[in-house]
């Protein structure tokens, strides 16, 4: 009887550690998602393309920005499927460009791109992928940062 009472405890300690490691990693995440939103905050809405046109923009077609910036996606724009992204007609004087990717009340992860300059007022990232949504939602919005310039540009692809 003793040693199915020492088995028993043995087992629910390995289920009690269990249930502190789950605890603490989801503090940890909790606390890195914090950070990052700090550290990156979401773009005003002001700048966004939906209040320019009051339509959702087709990106394969390219959307200009509020400040005459042009993006454009490159077919195809599938939510399993890479693509490049260029934004033309930045200023000269321009840092760092990047986009990153979300969905309304919906936390889709870290999903920052970084773009890089291909010469004059272009610039460029290659093989993008979108993230997945668990929903097989297709409306999102693209979160774009050119050097202290943030602007919204919301979104549709084919499922």
């Amino acid at each position: 009887m003793n040693t199915l009472f020492t088995r028993i405890l043995q087992h629910l300690r390995r289920f009690v550690w269990a249930g502190v490691l789950l605890l603490l990693f989801i503090l940890l995440k909790a606390a890195a998602t914090h950070y990052w939103r700090q550290q990156h905050p979401l773009p005003e809405t002001a700048a966004s393309v939906a209040e320019q046109n009051n339509d959702k923009c087709d990106v394969r077609q390219g959307c200009v920005l509020a400040n005459g910036m042009m993006i454009q996606f490159t077919p195809p724009l599938k939510s399993t499927l890479p693509f490049d992204l260029r934004i033309s007609q930045v200023p000269p004087q321009t840092q760092t460009v990047n986009i990153s990717f979300r969905m309304t009340d919906m936390d889709m992860g870290f999903n920052r791109y970084a773009l890089h300059s291909i010469g004059q007022d272009t610039w460029q990232a290659q093989q993008i992928r979108l993230p997945l949504c668990v929903e097989n939602r297709t409306d999102f919005w693209a979160d774009i940062s050119i050097g202290q310039q943030l602007f919204s540009v919301p979104f549709s692809i084919s499922p």
